[in-house]
């Protein structure tokens, strides 16, 4: 059985709160680690 990592919550909420330039580049830096890590 696959258990779902437990960031992808978290990056769902960042999804739903929108990550465009306006967001810190810190929530954007964290993203693009995030999905380095799924791909």
């Amino acid at each position: 059985m696959v258990q779902q990592p437990p960031y992808l919550d978290r990056v769902t909420a960042r999804r739903t709160l929108g990550a465009g330039p306006q967001a810190p580049h810190s929530i954007r830096a964290a993203q693009g680690d995030l999905l380095d890590a799924l791909s």
